[in-house]
């Protein structure tokens, strides 16, 4: 950040008084998280997603960052899926309302995993409820 300060009687005045309006209106603090729960659309599978990226940043008080879920990996429907150790699967878009700058947080597997495909989709023994035999009687 580059100031111009002027108007102070004294330098370090002016300095500081900028310095201690900055201070109520921008924080340095966490704006996304490390570590998110991630539900895979369409499925019961949750992934824990980790990420590099910095999450910590200034940040105005009154105008908070806007956040948008951006799902970078998609589920393949007629293949198994595979995910493999270090997949970008979410990004986290930090839009600054002032300023319009962007920041993108990117949400990776820590872990490889495979999920179900099509034939165990299609395999897979579905629980059934237990009919009493009035009920069965009165279907047939």
């Amino acid at each position: 950040m580059i100031a111009t300060t002027l108007g102070g009687a004294w330098k370090f005045t002016a300095n500081n008084n900028l310095r201690l309006m900055l201070k109520q209106t921008e924080r340095y603090q966490q704006v996304a998280p490390k570590t998110i729960q991630y539900q895979i659309p369409g499925t019961t599978t949750k992934l824990q997603l980790e990420t590099d990226s910095q999450t910590t940043m200034w940040q105005n008080t009154d105008h908070p960052m806007t956040q948008t879920k951006i799902e970078l990996w998609p589920l393949h429907r007629t293949k198994p899926n595979y995910l493999a150790a270090g997949t970008a699967v979410l990004k986290l878009r930090l839009t600054d309302p002032l300023s319009g700058t962007v920041h993108n947080v990117i949400y990776r597997t820590p872990k490889a995993l495979t999920m179900l495909g099509p034939v165990q989709w299609a395999t897979q023994v579905k629980k059934s409820t237990p009919v009493s035999a009035a009920a069965f009687a009165m279907a047939r």
